[in-house]
């Protein structure tokens, strides 16, 4: 994915948008990651996912769907990260229907980040520093760093947001006591337990992948805790993607009823259940009880 294009997709991710920002001083002894920050999707129909997630599902709006010249985007919280609907009008995006990549909340500076990804010869972009304003009024933004070649078709990168653009913190508490008042919804839905990512090497990618996230995340079964947001769990696959969503809801039972209602069930199993790929425009999610 080119930088141009990318910069259509940050600019409305971020001005209208709600995570964290970065407060913690990185060392050589801790990992550049912090969190997942937010989620990108490019379904076979954007505004129909964002429409169904929003209306049918009731979740909270992190920032509403917006079209502009060239893309639109829209956010939608699921109680511990955001998931980006977008569709770009433009060359070298990944395809359509797919989990189109992640980006990270880094644990200190953009300066700090880089020198680490150095020290762990870990292949990135220059850093790209996004600004609002004229003249001397301009203030800084975010800056994003993107590592070259992480999930084969997806993008993968860092944001770090700037002092004085926004109060992510206090925008995240409110979105979250929306979904509490509304329970969830009626699935019933808590936060996002991972994603799945399938590579062709598991042994190649979870030594990558380690090397990003380590010593802070550490993966014994191919499955990394990244902070209090979703893990991230590696899959032996023919086949190379962000391959779906998993969902923890408050109740199995209910969330199988309210999908039966609906006809939007798809693969039914005793603890987890796959909404039907039809209704969700291609974007395969998950859905099991909580803990």
């Amino acid at each position: 994915m080119n930088k141009r294009c990318l910069a259509g997709v940050y600019f409305i991710f971020f001005i209208s948008s709600l995570s964290l920002v970065v407060a913690n001083n990185l060392t050589e002894s801790g990992s550049p990651v912090k969190r997942i920050d937010h989620i990108l999707l490019t379904p076979e129909d954007p505004r129909g996912l964002y429409d169904f997630l929003t209306e049918e599902l009731k979740l909270p709006v992190a920032w509403p769907f917006r079209e502009y010249e060239g893309f639109a985007s829209g956010g939608i919280f699921f109680g511990n990260v955001n998931l980006e609907v977008l569709v770009m009008n433009q060359d070298n995006l990944p395809p359509p229907s797919n989990i189109a990549g992640m980006a990270f909340e880094p644990a200190g500076s953009t300066e700090e980040v880089v020198e680490e990804l150095k020290r762990r010869q870990i292949a990135h972009d220059e850093p790209r520093t996004y600004e609002f304003g004229l003249g001397q009024s301009r203030i800084k933004m975010w800056t994003t760093t993107i590592l070259k070649d992480f999930i084969p078709g997806s993008v993968v990168f860092f944001c770090e947001y700037h002092p004085g653009f926004f109060n992510p913190p206090a925008w995240r508490n409110t979105l979250q006591k929306k979904l509490k008042e509304i329970k969830g919804g009626p699935l019933g839905i808590e936060y996002v337990k991972e994603l799945e990512l399938r590579v062709k090497d598991k042994e190649k990618e979870l030594q990558k992948w380690q090397n990003l996230l380590s010593p802070d995340f550490f993966s014994s079964d191919g499955c990394f805790a990244v902070g209090d947001g979703p893990r991230l769990c590696i899959v032996e696959s023919d086949k190379g993607n962000i391959h779906s969503i998993k969902i923890k809801v408050k109740s199995l039972d209910s969330a199988r009823e309210f999908l039966l209602s609906r006809g939007l069930l798809g693969q039914d199993r005793r603890h987890s259940i796959k909404l039907d790929t039809n209704k969700t425009f291609g974007i395969l999610f998950e859905i099991m009880e909580a803990e």
